[in-house]
């Protein structure tokens, strides 16, 4: 039904509570841009009766890269 809303949640750990992302309303196309960054083991569920869709891109962890490079330097 039109205009019943939604919840997406993230579970970020085992024995961790769900925390929402954000709230969405049915059959109204909705959508939330969300900038996250996870960087262990989490999951995703709904709150409500609808589906949600998410969409998003895994980026590993290179070795030797960026973040690597500011390790162990001092700030003048």
């Amino acid at each position: 039904p039109k205009g019943e809303r939604v919840a997406l949640c993230i579970t970020p750990g085992e024995g961790e509570q769900p925390v929402i992302l954000c709230t969405l309303t049915a059959a109204q196309n909705d959508s939330a841009n969300l900038d996250i960054f996870i960087s262990q083991y989490a999951e995703f569920s709904v709150i409500g009766k609808h589906e949600v869709h998410i969409s998003g891109y895994y980026s590993p962890s290179v070795p030797g890269g960026d973040d690597d490079e500011d390790e162990g330097e001092e700030e003048d």
